[in-house]
């Protein structure tokens, strides 16, 4: 669990409040997600990247072989194949449904 890895008070998130869970891919970068998208970083929370710009991420799952799926509120279901470098939407929204997670 990410709480035994990282104390989660001194990493420095962004701005924004987190909307989910943070995780750590396959080359322990941690990913957040926000109001806005996704956001990384490289170095324990000292500076974060913005990796995906859309709606609110409600979750984030990431697999053993660098896919990285996640879960917005108004704009479907994206994929990551490099590990959460370049991102591509998967899913189309369902209007007026969110979609909170993936089996």
């Amino acid at each position: 669990d990410l709480i035994h890895i990282y104390n989660l008070k001194e990493l420095n998130f962004p701005p924004e409040n987190p909307t989910c869970k943070p995780i750590v891919n396959n080359y322990d970068h941690i990913f957040i997600g926000g109001e806005n998208g996704i956001y990384r970083t490289t170095d324990e929370g000292q500076h974060w990247d913005t990796v995906l710009s859309t709606s609110k991420i409600w979750s984030i799952y990431n697999s053993y072989d660098g896919r990285m799926f996640c879960c917005t509120n108004n704009n479907g279901i994206y994929l990551s194949l490099d590990s959460g470098a370049v991102w591509q939407q998967i899913a189309q929204p369902i209007t007026f449904i969110a979609v909170k997670s993936i089996a």
